[in-house]
């Protein structure tokens, strides 16, 4: 019986652990960051017209915005 509950313990705690979320680190820090050029994302939101000659990586870059930025973009947009 002690050896089924210790078990089901052991499960339970690497289940825990698995489910448990990781976060990621900023690879490059401020310095790497050059704040004097607008980033595609805002090259973009700033458009007054629309691109049709856009690359893969402008597209990448774009793809990997995070959503709540493009969300809020979207409805500064609208205002």
């Amino acid at each position: 019986m002690e050896a089924a509950r210790a078990g089901r313990s052991i499960v339970r705690k690497s289940t825990r652990h698995a489910l448990a979320r990781s976060y990621a680190q900023v690879a490059a820090g401020p310095s790497a960051l050059n704040l004097n050029t607008p980033s595609i994302f805002q090259q973009a939101v700033n458009a007054t017209e629309p691109r049709t000659n856009w690359t893969k990586d402008e597209i990448s870059q774009i793809h990997q915005t995070p959503l709540m930025e493009l969300a809020f973009a979207a409805v500064s947009l609208r205002s």
